[in-house]
């Protein structure tokens, strides 16, 4: 119970520092439109897929610390084992990914035009700053494999808080795009000071010695694993990251803000959720060497139906407030419908769906299959999100290539292979879901007709439509999450809430 309790404190941290992210996102995008304008933030845009393809070069070799960690210690055994092995390959991974990285910067901006020039400070900046700090990325894995989720949140926080004010002040001191790449670098920079002074007050004990470090051991399957993991990786790059870059291709690169904007609240939000899966990885990579079956699919359930309802108040927000959202935020010239809308909502729902069933592979210890189903879904999404686009001569296409593409991996790949990892047959592990479906459906169009009544005036308006199109989506779906299997997760926070409430009640009747 306790670790429940932690678990959802940990969502919950992650949930309001989001929050905090996005309403000063919300500012600080209308401030970059004014100080770049159109053409260059949609350069910049593009250029944030540099960033996504140097983090790539560690070959994932971080990305399954976290869940060797978490197997350490479900065999009751040395956590400084899989660190050091992690740590050995990251002393030598460092010049080669260092030299990768600044090499690319000059490859991306080699072109003689003013915003390649532009952008190679930019790139630069990037490259140098990722090479120094390549290996302390190990010391946020260690802290999500020890489960210390709510000081990563903490520490995620500051860290943004840090870059966002050296992006404002370089941006107003006439920086450009170069600012938005020292902001970047000063967050991670943070972020990794935070996790490793962590480390080393709290978690010694996983800190390998001098002789663990030097012991010999066989990095072959290590890196054939992390491999894997870099082709996953590659495919979310794929499925995540080429959208801006075909609308930038087909549509011209102007296209690409009216397109991001409109999907910007529904993209901001959509991380909301992924909260409760990378929160619940380590514990089920643990409960994976201890748990029977019977009761990994009970947690697979409720943490897909946790998912789901996350993902559903998204879209229920989204639908009513959105083009009003884009009206106030940057001018109704920047929405492109409610019809596309739509599309990411629908999306968005499939994508987090489909997460579920990543994360709880990936603790499985699936990450082969996952790389080549993730691989095929970014090929994919992405040839569909062309072919869309150009039968239907709109950016809308790219998001029907996405959601097909989901559907047809969830559906033959993903959701087959958990089912089995399971022992339950794949239409019994969705079916505690059929009622939330039918509720969202009612739910969503109820949504479409609040958004046209008319444009809400104002930031207050604003937010007290999507308060209201929250709290009825809250008072729909909550039977449906205390008769499933996340009701037991769900009862501590009742009834410390219902404690509170039955204790205030005398003190009114006695004044």
């Amino acid at each position: 119970m306790a670790r429940s309790r932690h678990f959802a404190h940990s969502v919950l941290l992650a949930f309001a520092g989001q929050a905090i992210i996005m309403s000063a996102g919300l500012w600080l995008t209308p401030f970059l439109l004014g100080k770049l304008g159109v053409l260059r933030y949609g350069v910049w845009i593009l250029g944030q897929q540099f960033l996504t393809y140097m983090t790539m070069l560690d070959f994932g070799v971080v990305a399954l610390l976290p869940r060797e960690i978490a197997y350490a210690e479900g065999r009751k055994s040395v956590v400084a084992g899989p660190v050091a092995r992690t740590a050995r390959l990251l002393v030598l991974q460092t010049p080669i990914a260092g030299a990768i990285a600044i090499s690319l910067a000059f490859i991306l901006t080699r072109n003689a035009t003013p915003h390649a020039a532009e952008m190679r400070p930019a790139a630069l900046i990037a490259a140098v700053a990722f090479t120094v700090l390549f290996p302390f990325r190990a010391a946020r894995a260690i802290c999500e494999g020890l489960q210390d989720l709510g000081y990563i949140g903490t520490a995620y926080l500051i860290a943004w808080a840090v870059g966002f004010a050296v992006t404002v002040a370089a941006i107003t001191r006439g920086a450009g795009i170069a600012a938005l790449a020292l902001g970047w670098a000063t967050m991670q920079a943070t972020e990794a000071a935070l996790c490793a002074s962590r480390v080393w007050l709290r978690w010694r004990h996983a800190i390998p010695s001098w002789r663990l470090l030097r012991s010999p051991a066989p990095a072959g399957e290590r890196l054939a694993r992390g491999m894997w993991i870099s082709v996953s990786q590659i495919s979310q790059v794929l499925i995540y990251g080429t959208d801006s870059v075909i609308v930038g291709k087909m549509f011209g690169a102007a296209a690409i803000v009216p397109y991001s904007c409109t999907g910007k609240l529904i993209n901001v939000l959509s991380n909301q959720p992924q909260h409760i899966m990378r929160a619940a990885e380590p514990g089920l990579s643990q409960m994976r060497m201890s748990e029977s079956r019977a009761r990994l699919a009970s947690v697979t359930n409720a943490l897909s139906l946790a998912m789901l309802l996350a993902s559903g108040l998204v879209v229920t927000v989204c639908l009513a407030v959105n083009p009003a959202f884009v009206q106030w935020w940057v001018g109704g010239k920047y929405f492109s419908g409610f019809g596309l809308t739509l599309l990411f909502s629908l999306s968005m729902v499939l994508r987090h769906l489909n997460i579920t069933a990543i994360y709880t592979l990936f603790a499985f210890g699936h990450e082969k299959l996952l790389a080549m189903t993730s691989l095929a879904d970014g090929v994919l999404s992405t040839a569909l999100s062309i072919l869309f686009a150009l039968l239907l001569h709109s950016p809308a296409g790219i998001v029907l290539g996405s959601i097909a593409s989901t559907c047809c991996v969830l559906g033959f790949a993903n959701g087959r292979k958990l089912s089995a990892e399971l022992a339950v047959r794949q239409r019994d592990l969705y079916k505690p879901l059929a009622g939330w479906f039918w509720r969202m459906v009612l739910v969503g169009f109820g949504a479409y007709v609040v958004s046209g009544l008319g444009p809400a005036k104002g930031f207050v308006a604003i937010a007290m439509m999507g308060c209201a199109a929250a709290a009825a989506y809250a008072g729909i779906m909550l039977p449906v999450a205390l008769r499933s299997s996340l009701e037991p997760y769900l009862r501590p926070v009742l009834s410390r809430f219902r404690w509170r409430t039955v204790r205030v009640v005398p003190v009114e009747n006695q004044a």
